[in-house]
Formats: C-alpha cells, sequence, structure tokens
C-alpha cells in the first residue's frame, strides 16, 4: 500500500517538476533573449555613436588612414560583423574588417548614424552586429539556471518524499500492520497517531471501530455462549417434549382400549355364543348320525334292514339340512372374531415409527370395526370408498387411532343431541389431486363459531368436567399433519352436524 502510493506520488510529482521548470525555464528564456537583444542594439547604437566622433574630423580631413584605425578598434568587440562609412551621396568610403563585408554578414540587425559636421551631413555610419551573440549567452545563463533549478527541485523533491514520510507513509504503515493483524490473527490494537489531518482523522475513526468492534464481539461471545445455553435448554426440552408426545399417544390409545375394551369383549362373545351353541347342536347331531351308523353296523346283513324308517328315527335328513347351516354360522363367527382381534391389533400396534405404502380404505374399515360397540346403539354408518384407490405413506396404527378418534368424536358428537334420534355418520376416501382424502361427516349438534380454531388444541373440550379430556382431537391432528405430513381440517355450524376432512400424501 505505502509503496504503491509513494509510485503513485512520484508519477505524479516528477512531470509536475519537470513541466514547472521546463515552462520556467521557456517563459524565462524568451524574456531575456529580448532583453539581451534590446542590451544589444543598445550597446552598438553607443558604440557606433562613439565612432561617429572619432571618424567626423578626420573625414572632413580626407584622412581616411585615422578613420580606419577608429574603426580598427571594434577588433575586440565579437558581436560586431561589419561597419561601412559612406559619404553624402551614398558611396562607400571605407568598410571594416573588409571590403564588401556588409554585404556577406548575416547579421541580424544594424545600426546607422548620420554624420555632420558644423550641421552639415557628410555621409554616414553602418553598424551591423550579430544578435546570434545574444543566444549564446542566454544558453550559457540558462545553463547556470537549469543546474540550480535541478538542484532546487530535487531538494524539493527529498524534501516531499520526507513529508510523504514522516506525515502519509508512516502512519500508513503502522495503520496497515493493525488491519493485517486484525486480519490474520483477530486483534483489536489501536493505532497509535495523533494529528489534525484528513489522515489523522480515519485513523481516529478506525481507532473507534476498533473499540466498538471489540466491545461488540464481547457482547457477542457472551450471547453465544448464553445461546449455547439456551439451545441445549431447548434440546432437552424438546426431547422431553417428544417423550411427553410419546406417552400422550400411548395414553391416548390405552385411553381408546380401554373405552372399547367391554364393547369389544361384546362383540366377539356374541359370535362365542352362538358358535357354542351350533358346536352343542352338532354335538348332539353327532351322536344321533353315531347311533344311525351303529344300528347299520349291528344288523343282521341276512335281514332286510328298514333304513328309511332308522333314519327317520335319527332325524338324518333333518341334519343333513340344518349341519350346513350351523358349520357356516360358526365360520361367520370365526371371521368376525378374527376380523375383530386383528383391528385390535393393529391398532394396539406399538412401533410408530415405521411408515410404509398402506391402504386407507382398510385402516378406515378396521377402526369401524373396533369401535363399532360405541356407534351402533347411535348411528348407522355408510360407506362411500372409491375404487382404485392409491397407497399412502404412513403407519396403519397410528393412522388407526386418528380415525378411530374422529370415529368416537362422531358418536360424542351425535349423543349430545336431544331428540332421541337415530344418528349417522358417513365415511368417504377418495383421491384429491395428489393426496388421497379421508372424510367423515355426522348428523351431532355441530361446533359454534368461536371454537372451530380450538378444536385441535390440546386438552380444550366443551364437555363439562370429567366427561372430557380435551385429547382426543389433538392427538389426531398431530398424527396425521406432523407425523405424516398432511393436513386435518374441519367445518361445522351448531346444529348442522361437523365433517372433518384428512389429506395425506401419496406414496412415492
Amino acid at each position: 500500500m505505502f509503496r504503491g502510493l509513494l509510485a503513485k506520488f512520484i508519477m505524479i510529482a516528477m512531470p509536475v517538476f519537470l513541466v514547472i521548470n521546463a515552462g520556467f525555464l521557456t517563459a524565462y528564456g524568451t524574456y531575456r533573449l529580448d532583453a539581451l537583444k534590446s542590451d544589444l542594439a543598445a550597446d552598438t547604437a553607443s558604440l557606433a555613436y562613439r565612432l561617429s566622433k572619432g571618424i567626423t574630423r578626420p573625414l572632413v580631413q580626407d584622412d581616411l588612414q585615422t578613420v580606419n584605425s577608429v574603426l580598427a578598434t571594434l577588433v575586440g568587440n565579437r558581436s560586431i560583423q561589419c561597419a561601412t562609412v559612406t559619404d553624402k551621396h551614398q558611396s562607400v568610403i571605407t568598410t571594416w574588417p573588409f571590403a564588401n563585408c556588409e554585404a556577406t554578414s548575416s547579421t541580424t540587425g544594424k545600426v546607422d548614424i548620420k554624420l555632420k559636421h558644423r550641421r552639415k551631413p557628410i555621409g554616414a555610419l553602418a553598424v551591423s552586429y550579430n544578435e546570434d551573440w545574444s543566444r549564446e549567452a542566454l544558453q550559457k545563463e540558462l545553463g547556470y539556471i537549469g543546474i540550480a533549478l535541478l538542484f532546487a527541485s530535487g531538494m524539493a523533491f527529498l524534501a516531499c518524499l520526507v513529508a510523504h514520510r514522516v506525515t502519509i507513509g508512516r502512519p500508513l504503515e503502522r495503520l496497515i500492520e493493525a488491519i493485517d493483524k486484525r486480519i490474520k490473527a483477530g486483534g483489536h490494537d489501536v493505532v497509535q497517531w495523533q494529528s489534525r489531518d484528513e489522515l489523522g482523522k480515519v485513523i481516529s475513526v478506525y481507532n473507534d471501530m476498533t473499540v466498538i468492534e471489540q466491545k461488540r464481539l464481547l457482547e457477542l461471545t457472551s450471547t453465544a455462549e448464553a445461546l449455547t445455553l439456551e439451545v441445549e435448554e431447548r434440546k432437552a426440552k424438546e426431547q422431553a417434549l417428544q417423550a411427553a408426545h410419546a406417552q400422550l399417544l400411548q395414553a391416548s390409545k390405552m385411553e381408546a382400549i380401554g373405552s372399547l375394551a367391554a364393547g369389544v369383549a361384546h362383540e366377539i362373545n356374541t359370535p362365542l355364543q352362538y358358535m357354542s351353541t351350533n358346536l352343542l347342536y352338532l354335538q348332539e347331531g353327532f351322536d344321533e348320525i353315531d347311533q344311525f351308523f351303529a344300528l347299520i353296523d349291528e344288523a343282521d346283513p341276512t335281514k332286510d334292514v328298514d333304513l328309511k324308517s332308522a333314519m327317520e328315527e335319527h332325524d338324518i335328513k333333518f341334519l343333513r339340512e340344518e349341519y350346513p347351516i350351523a358349520l357356516k354360522q360358526a365360520q361367520t363367527g370365526i371371521e368376525q372374531i378374527s376380523s375383530i382381534v386383528g383391528a385390535v391389533k393393529l391398532f394396539s400396534d406399538a412401533d410408530q415409527g415405521i411408515h410404509e405404502p398402506i391402504d386407507l380404505s382398510n385402516v378406515v374399515r378396521n377402526a369401524v370395526e373396533l369401535s363399532q360397540s360405541e356407534w351402533k346403539p347411535v348411528a348407522e354408518v355408510q360407506y362411500d370408498f372409491a375404487d382404485g384407490l392409491p397407497a399412502v405413506q404412513g403407519n396403519a396404527a397410528a393412522l388407526g387411532q386418528a380415525v378411530l378418534n374422529l370415529i368416537r368424536n362422531s358418536v360424542q358428537a351425535i349423543n349430545e343431541r336431544t331428540d332421541g334420534q337415530h344418528g349417522a355418520i358417513n365415511l368417504r376416501v377418495i383421491e384429491t389431486g395428489g393426496n388421497v382424502g379421508f372424510q367423515i361427516t355426522d348428523s351431532g349438534v355441530g361446533i359454534p363459531e368461536e371454537n372451530l380454531n380450538r378444536v385441535f388444541d390440546l386438552f380444550f373440550t366443551t364437555k363439562p368436567p370429567g366427561e372430557g379430556t380435551g385429547q382426543g382431537l389433538a392427538v389426531a391432528h398431530t398424527i396425521v399433519a406432523r407425523e405424516h405430513g398432511g393436513a386435518l381440517t374441519v367445518t361445522s355450524a351448531p346444529g348442522e352436524g361437523a365433517t372433518f376432512e384428512m389429506a395425506l400424501p401419496i406414496a412415492a
């Protein structure tokens, strides 16, 4: 940085010095040349005047030798090139230093003096001089002046370099060192320099910024430590919240299983009862058949046996007609028990973390099968499942719990009606633009408008204390929205029932 500025300073200062010196020398040379020319002309005129005084009398006396002697005094004057004396008729009388010198002279100046004797013109004296002598004198003078200017310029340039070093270079070096140290080592050293010029103000601003940055760095370090502690606390709280959430889901599931246990037992007991009755009936009928075949075995092969009477005696024809019915009823009971047990098994699946492609229609059917002891006394359930629906990505047990909570909510809404009429619950499973949707509509009491935005809040309930926990819809919303990336919404009006819509992404 310093070298760059110094190089720029030299590149700017040197041409400036050269231009100034050249301009000064040019102007001074022009002025001095004019002055030397004027002095030369004046000196030549003065010399010619003195020569005219010296040759006037000899010229009147026709003493040409004396005239030439007077003109010969010009030998020591290098600027005089030619001197010519003419008579009053402009005829050349004599010339110096040789004849016709005025014709060969390269003079640029000439002085003419009229010669008079007793106020009468007797001729003229013409003295020619060369102005190149002025230029030679000027060149010598400019040479001395140029040397003096170069020396003075050099001293001034060195003084400028020293001033640059003291006033700009040194503070800049300190500033750059402080900046490099900040960049490489993260230091926050202030620059020890004070001056009232612009650079001093820049350094002062840098020092102020350094102090402020150092304070803020300390504050940021303290804030970072506090944030680290806060993040750790939040992680601990989040882990505790996740554990509480898992416990809440399990508690909700256990609550549902507990409340459905009696109904499930009743649903299983009913087919077990008629299966037991049919098995007893089959046992008694088998005794009759056994007696019939025993009669045939004991009969004398040589005598005719009245089989028709024996069959009528043991009701073989009746048994042949009733046995298939009894077996079919037993098979139906076994299927019902198997269906209920399967629904309970699916619902009570403890692994809530595994998501796989599942059929949402089957999940809804299992939930309906499991909860039939609750909805059968109060409502009719109607199905509207579309064919060929794509699978959704999810956990069947968790989604079954969500559907079961929605069904139980509809049953409770129907139970709150005071007209005593049998209610209806309509279930639909359809595909809706990239999602598979489940819709449950009930004919219950409906939800007031001011409660629509709160029905999915945990522990929110409109039931009296001891009759509702406010967890069912909150758990269902958590399962659908948080664990499966879906959506659960509700539309309702008081006295017109409620419709809950669940939308789940299609499995890839």
